[in-house]
């Protein structure tokens, strides 16, 4: 599709909503990725061979604890932040570090998600804790069957 220079051009709602978002996290994704992504988040990712891992810390300001969940598969790498109902996710490349990141989800508005990638950053450098292969990965309660 190609548009002309001033064209009006009514894009659908999901469209605006992630452009929107994308920018305004922008410096925020920017900042993650120096300090955490490229600060030795990928490379704590391969140094194992469970592809999933953990972590969580109290924070005093929101006193509500922040979870985070890294996961690696077919050569993608993503990390979930979440705080009680709200979370977002980075995903990039797993083992290509010219390669930029984005956000693939976000559950929240914008000022949530924001928050959540400064508090992953301020709090960084961690050490994720391998999870165990046994299929009850997940940010919310295990569920055993």
């Amino acid at each position: 599709m190609k548009f002309e220079p001033n064209e009006v051009v009514q894009l659908p709602f999901h469209i605006l909503r992630e452009i929107v978002l994308n920018d305004a996290l922008e410096p925020y994704v920017e900042a993650f990725k120096a300090k955490v992504w490229d600060g030795g988040f990928r490379e704590q990712n391969a140094a194992t061979n469970v592809r999933y891992h953990s972590y969580s810390f109290f924070d005093h300001e929101t006193e509500g604890t922040i979870k985070v969940l890294s996961g690696s598969m077919a050569g993608r790498l993503m990390m979930t932040v979440q705080l009680d109902r709200s979370s977002v996710t980075i995903i990039g490349a797993e083992d290509e570090p010219g390669r930029g990141i984005g956000i693939q989800s976000i559950e929240g508005d914008v000022f949530e998600a924001r928050r959540l990638l400064e508090l992953v950053t301020h709090q960084w450098p961690f050490t994720m804790k391998p999870e165990p292969p046994d299929g009850a990965i997940g940010i919310g309660p295990r569920q055993y069957a």
